[in-house]
């Protein structure tokens, strides 16, 4: 960077708190710009196109956290660029001890997505990244929603994660005992076995894809109880930690509002500042965690 281009670093966080982060070893900044799950509309799309044409450099990206950057934006670029997102209604993703983007899988698309993934990212993304937005945390907090066993999103990784599970329902008295049972042969898991006969679900080796369910011809396994598996304490960076796991699935979008909010509360209250979440459930102890969380 030109000396005479030269930011002092109370001008660079300003700017990083605004949604612009500055390029490496370059006097030109990017505009991160919050989608929701990863979506955008298509008059979202033209419009940060257009941007990018205009104020910066004509590229866009992509950034693991389902946020788009405008890249190569001049310093003298910015204010008119924040003036006219504005106008479209687009929110900039500011760096700080807040709560990031929501991140989602495509599970509302995607043929193993146990639950409509878009709609409960949205309802997170309004309760959580907007109400919140102010708020100040020890840390950064990420949450995300899986719609499946497949985890696409690493949401172990994440102070939140949320993995949707389809638990089966054996309807034994259908049941007709076939000597090849179509849902032995399925479960890659090996979770399901017959024993004289009778059909048996492991629950310890069952991961709750629910890809069984619907299966069976005779309509044994025609049913499941959708819950969601939530990790706490997770964590990104130089230092990953896979988050754990509460020991009973949440039953119904209530009770996982409600667990979020309570772990939203324990932090602010328990963490120290620089803390991540990760270090609070250490401190607490996850057994003691999840009677708080769990009411």
């Amino acid at each position: 960077m030109l000396e005479s281009n030269r930011l002092s670093r109370e001008e660079i966080m300003n700017l990083r708190e605004r949604g612009f982060y500055q390029q490496r070893e370059s006097e030109y900044f990017n505009c991160r710009i919050v989608s929701g799950n990863g979506k955008i509309t298509s008059k979202e799309g033209i419009a940060i196109c257009k941007l990018a044409e205009e104020l910066g450099q004509g590229e866009i990206a992509f950034t693991n956290r389902q946020t788009v950057e405008i890249i190569g934006i001049g310093k003298d670029h910015i204010p008119e660029l924040e003036k006219r997102i504005k106008k479209v209604g687009i929110l900039l993703d500011g760096n700080g001890l807040k709560i990031r983007p929501i991140v989602g899988c495509k599970g509302t698309n995607c043929r193993y997505g146990l639950f409509d993934t878009f709609s409960l990212t949205d309802k997170l993304h309004q309760l959580f990244y907007v109400r919140y937005y102010e708020n100040v945390f020890p840390n950064q907090f990420k949450i995300a929603v899986a719609g499946c066993a497949n985890q696409c999103v690493k949401p172990e990784l994440n102070d939140i994660g949320i993995v949707g599970q389809m638990v089966p329902k054996l309807l034994t008295d259908k049941c007709i005992h076939c000597e090849n049972c179509a849902i032995v042969q399925l479960c890659d898991k090996k979770a399901v076995y017959q024993e004289n006969g009778k059909v048996h679900i492991q629950t310890e080796k069952c991961t709750h894809c629910g890809l069984c369910i619907g299966e069976c011809p005779n309509g044994a396994l025609s049913e499941g109880v959708l819950g969601y598996r939530v990790y706490v304490g997770g964590r990104w960076g130089r230092n990953p930690k896979p988050g754990k796991p509460l020991s009973k699935l949440i039953l119904g979008e209530e009770q996982l509002l409600s667990v979020i909010e309570r772990a939203l509360a324990i932090y602010q209250d328990k963490g120290q500042k620089g803390e991540y979440f990760a270090d609070v459930v250490q401190r607490v102890g996850i057994e003691e965690l999840e009677k708080k969380l769990l009411g």
